[in-house]
């Protein structure tokens, strides 16, 4: 029973996340958030407004967050929006932004691709007619005698 109260008890800490990945972690989710003050309508982590108060608890929120091992970004996300509402999501996740972006990612590589296809095909050479080497042969001498 001892040996179990000391491995829950040393578990524990040990599967925190250390400093750097709570602090990596909170950059990485606060910059796709917003500050939901009413007024800016700025990133959460760069809000300039002196006298808001939603920053500072969006942020402390979040940082708490970021500490929770069991919490990866799509759940820290997923957590401010529960709490926030969905204006604090650049991005929500039933925009149409996706389907539309997919759409115009697609229509660009066609285009690409028929651009390509159109640049690159290969086209018959035209013949080229040889001369007659009698003619060649006398135009030569007469250039030949007009030299001398």
């Amino acid at each position: 029973m001892k040996l179990l109260l000391l491995l829950v008890l040393f578990a524990a800490p040990l599967s925190a996340r250390s400093a750097v990945e709570v602090d990596r972690l909170y950059h990485d989710v606060g910059s796709q958030l917003f500050c939901v003050c009413g007024g800016c309508r700025e990133g959460l982590l760069v809000c300039s407004m002196n006298v808001c108060q939603a920053k500072e608890l969006e942020r402390d929120y979040l940082r708490e967050l970021c500490q929770d091992p069991a919490l990866d970004a799509g759940a820290i996300k997923a957590k401010m929006a529960e709490r926030f509402g969905e204006k604090v999501l650049q991005v929500p996740p039933d925009s149409s932004l996706y389907p539309v972006l997919i759409v115009a990612v697609l229509l660009l590589a066609g285009a690409f691709g028929i651009g390509f296809w159109a640049v690159t095909r290969r086209r018959p050479a035209p013949t080229e007619q040889q001369p007659d080497p009698d003619v060649a042969d006398s135009r030569i001498e007469n250039e030949l005698k007009e030299l001398e």
